[in-house]
C-alpha cells in the first residue's frame, strides 16, 4: 500500500520536497490510513506532516469521541494535530445552506487557515475510488457536464488526494493489517442522504448485477474525461486570454464575430469561465443559464439577460457583454483651477495634465487620442473632470452642430455600462472632449485664438 500511494503521489506530482502536508482528519478508515501511511513516507518525502480535526457540534457525544480519538492518535504519532470546534447547524441557517455544504465549507475555511499560518503546503484529503465512483454518479444524476462526469480531481490547487487509486476496502483491509484504530459516523449509513443511498444500495446492486469491478471502471472513466475536459479549458483559455481590454474587473467585451468563429462546445466554456471570473464562483449557474447567453448572438442590440449574483450579459452592436452590477455608482467630479497642471483621478486611475500658453502659429498642432489642445478664451466656466450628467452636450461639425451627450454615445454604439466610465472635460453642461472618443468643435483653436490650453491625458498601469 506505500508503494502504491507512493506511486500516486509521485504521478500527479501532489508533494515538494520541505512541504508542510495537512491531513483533514475525521478518525474514519480513510482519514486515518491517510495520516499514518503519510507519516510513515515523511522521510522518503522530506515532508512535515501535521492534522487538522474539525468538530462540526452536530453528534453530540460521538463528535466528542471523535475529537478524543484524533488527538491520542496523533499524540502516538507524534503529528501535531489542532481540533477546531465549529457550529455547523447555526452556520447552515445563516447562510441557507444544508448542513453536509456547511460542514464542507467549515472544514475547507480550516484547512487553508492552517495553511496560511505554515506559510505554504498541501492539504491532503482521503478521498478513495469508492468516493470517485458515487461522486461521478452522483453528478450523473444531476445531469451534469464533463466537469462532474469527471468526478474528483486528484490534484486541485492546494489540495492533494493521495489514496485517490486506493479502493475502501483495500484502506480497511490495511488498518486490519497494521491494527489502525478508526472511528465510524453512524450518519454514513443513514439512507436519507443521495450519496449514502448511491454508496449503501446502487454501487453494490450495479457490482453484484453487473460488473463486479464497476468502481474501478468508473475511475477509469473518470480519468479520461478529466483529461479531454482539461484539453477543452486550454482552448477556452487560449481565446480569452486573447480577449482585449480585461483590466476592468467588471466589464468584459467580446466581438461577436470571433466568438461564432468557435465550436459551441467551446463557446459555452468561454461562457462558463468569464462568470466564474467576475462572480468568483459557479454556484446556482445552470447549463440552462449558458444556454440562454448563447441565444443573445442572434438577438438584437440591447437584448440581455439578468443572472445569479449580479452578473448582466447584453447584446451591444457586434459585442457581448459580460459585466458585474455596480450598485449606487457614484457620481465623481474634480474642478480644475486656474493654476492647477495636474489632476490625479482615482476613479479611473489616471491624471490629466494642463499648460497654458500663447498662440504663435495653430497650424503646428496636431491632435491625437490623449492630447488635445483648446481655445482657452471660450471656456467660460471653471473646467471640471467628471463623468456624465443629464443635459451634457458636445459641439459637432453641422448646421444642426450640437448634440446630447447621450445621442452621441447611442451613435458611437459606447454601451451602457461604459458610459459612466468615460471621463469628460466640462464646461458647465458643454463638453470640451469625451476622452478617448471625440473633442468639442466649438473649443478648437484657430488663427484667431489668442491662449491655449494643451491637455494631456495619462492612464496610470
Amino acid at each position: 500500500m506505500l508503494d502504491k500511494v507512493l506511486r500516486t503521489i509521485k504521478k500527479f506530482n501532489m508533494i515538494e520536497v520541505k512541504d508542510h502536508v495537512i491531513v483533514g482528519l475525521s478518525g474514519g478508515a480513510d482519514s486515518v490510513c491517510l495520516l499514518w501511511i503519510l507519516n510513515q513516507l515523511k522521510d522518503v518525502l522530506d515532508i512535515q506532516v501535521h492534522a487538522i480535526h474539525v468538530h462540526h457540534g452536530l453528534r453530540g457525544e460521538a463528535a466528542d469521541d471523535d475529537a478524543k480519538f484524533t488527538k491520542k492518535l496523533c499524540e502516538e504519532l507524534n503529528i501535531p494535530i489542532e481540533i477546531i470546534y465549529r457550529e455547523i447547524g447555526e452556520e447552515a441557517k445563516k447562510n441557507k445552506i444544508s448542513v453536509e455544504e456547511a460542514g464542507r465549507v467549515a472544514r475547507y475555511e480550516c484547512f487553508y487557515k492552517k495553511r496560511e499560518a505554515l506559510g505554504s503546503g498541501k492539504i491532503a484529503i482521503g478521498h478513495h475510488m469508492n468516493d470517485q465512483a458515487e461522486t461521478i454518479l452522483f453528478n450523473m444524476m444531476r445531469g451534469s457536464g464533463l466537469k462532474g462526469l469527471g468526478g474528483i480531481n486528484p490534484v486541485r490547487g492546494y489540495i492533494i488526494r493521495p489514496l485517490i487509486e486506493c479502493t475502501r476496502f483495500e484502506l480497511e483491509d490495511f488498518c486490519r493489517e497494521h491494527k489502525l484504530p478508526f472511528v465510524n459516523d453512524l450518519t454514513n449509513d443513514l439512507e436519507v442522504y443521495t450519496r449514502n443511498k448511491i454508496r449503501l444500495n446502487l454501487i453494490p446492486y450495479i457490482e453484484q448485477n453487473f460488473n463486479t469491478s464497476f468502481v474501478k471502471q468508473m475511475n477509469g472513466m473518470g480519468e479520461l474525461i478529466r483529461d479531454e475536459d482539461a484539453y477543452l479549458d486550454k482552448q477556452a483559455d487560449c481565446f480569452i486570454s486573447m480577449i482585449p481590454n480585461q483590466k476592468d474587473n467588471h466589464t468584459i467585451h467580446i466581438d461577436i464575430d470571433q466568438l461564432t468563429k468557435l465550436d459551441r462546445v467551446i463557446r459555452k466554456r468561454v461562457y462558463r469561465k468569464l462568470i466564474f471570473n467576475l462572480s468568483k464562483g459557479l454556484k446556482n449557474y445552470e447549463n440552462k443559464h449558458i444556454l440562454l447567453i448563447e441565444d443573445l448572438l442572434s438577438k438584437d442590440t440591447g437584448k440581455k439577460l439578468s443572472l445569479p449574483y449580479g452578473i448582466v450579459v447584453e447584446r451591444v452592436y457586434n459585442e457581448l457583454c459580460f459585466r458585474m452590477i455596480e450598485e449606487n455608482l457614484e457620481q465623481w467630479e474634480y474642478v480644475v483651477e486656474k493654476e492647477t497642471t495636474i489632476v490625479e483621478i482615482k476613479e479611473i486611475n489616471g491624471q490629466f495634465e494642463f499648460i497654458k500658453f500663447d498662440n504663435q502659429n495653430y497650424h503646428q498642432f496636431s491632435q491625437n487620442r490623449y492630447t488635445k489642445w483648446f481655445d482657452y478664451d471660450k471656456i467660460k466656466c471653471n473646467l471640471t473632470i467628471r463623468n456624465r450628467r443629464i443635459g451634457d452636450f458636445i459641439w459637432l461639425n453641422g448646421i444642426n452642430g450640437k448634440k446630447k451627450l447621450k445621442d452621441f454615445f447611442i451613435d458611437e454604439k459606447i454601451s451602457r455600462n461604459m458610459r459612466d466610465k468615460i471621463p469628460l472635460l466640462a464646461d458647465g453642461s458643454s463638453i470640451l472632449w469625451i476622452v478617448g472618443h471625440r473633442m468639442s468643435e466649438f473649443y478648437k483653436i484657430t488663427e484667431d485664438t489668442k491662449r491655449i490650453l494643451e491637455v494631456n491625458y495619462i492612464k496610470e498601469d
